[in-house]
């Protein structure tokens, strides 16, 4: 979604998620990536992998995972290499 994703308390989603904002009350088995805001509220229940840029947590939400956070989000990259005169430089990423 180019939107935000929202489940509520009664929600269950099992995949993969893409999105640019999600509000997760529910239980979600999925890979989620989210571009800008995850909110994972008091009743959530998350198995899986989070790529998010920022990551908001209630107290009472559960997660079990992986997480990888980064001020890019969904457009997560490592840098490129490249060989110049016989030296391995890192790339800036603009």
């Amino acid at each position: 979604s180019k939107g935000k994703i929202v489940i509520g308390q009664t929600g269950q989603v099992e995949g993969e998620v893409h999105c640019r904002n999600a509000d997760i009350s529910g239980q979600l088995k999925a890979q989620i990536i989210v571009a800008e805001l995850l909110t994972l509220k008091a009743t959530a229940k998350i198995s899986g992998e989070i790529t998010t840029s920022k990551l908001s947590i209630e107290p009472g939400a559960k997660f079990s995972g992986t997480c990888n956070m980064s001020d890019s989000g969904a457009r997560v990259e490592k840098p490129a290499l490249h060989e110049t005169t016989g030296t391995k430089e890192r790339e800036k990423n603009t």
